[in-house]
Formats: C-alpha cells, sequence, structure tokens
C-alpha cells in the first residue's frame, strides 16, 4: 500500500481503539501497530460475515469462477500498486 493510504486508514483504527501505535526504539522510520482487545472483538465478529460473504461469490460464479475473480482482483491491485510507485 501506498504511505500516505496506510497511515489515513491507521488514522481511523486508532480513533477507533482498533489499532494501537506501538513504538519502535530502534527506527523512528518505522511505525509499530498493534490490534487491541477491541479490534480483536471486532474482528471476531467480522469474520463470520467475510466467510457468508466469500461463500455467495462461490455459489454465484462455481468454485473455478471464483478463483478466476480473485486472481484478477489480485492482478488489479497489483497493477494499482505498481502505478503507485511510478
Amino acid at each position: 500500500m501506498h504511505p500516505t493510504t496506510v497511515n489515513r486508514d491507521l488514522k481511523g483504527l486508532i480513533g477507533r481503539k482498533l489499532v494501537a501505535e506501538s513504538g519502535i526504539e530502534a527506527d523512528k522510520r518505522v511505525r509499530g501497530v498493534r490490534i487491541t482487545t477491541k479490534g480483536r472483538q471486532a474482528l471476531a465478529r467480522a469474520i463470520p460475515f467475510w466467510r457468508q460473504a466469500q461463500k455467495r461469490i462461490e455459489k454465484a460464479l462455481g468454485a473455478e469462477e471464483a478463483g478466476r475473480f480473485n486472481t484478477m482482483l489480485d492482478m488489479a491491485y497489483a497493477k494499482v500498486q505498481d502505478s503507485h510507485s511510478l
């Protein structure tokens, strides 16, 4: 991810207390974060919804097409990331 995207996304997660900063004394260029208890609880609640969505996609497309769809999404994401580095 682009650093500005990471920072923007982290601000929201930190603000909601889902993650917390954890300082790394050895290298000030590195921003350490850790998931909080509240973040773990939110993740645990979200996982069943994510799994349900994955099953719906696979049911609608079939396992083979769903696999191709995921591959295309991965490729599109990689291309977007590559375009950020130009």
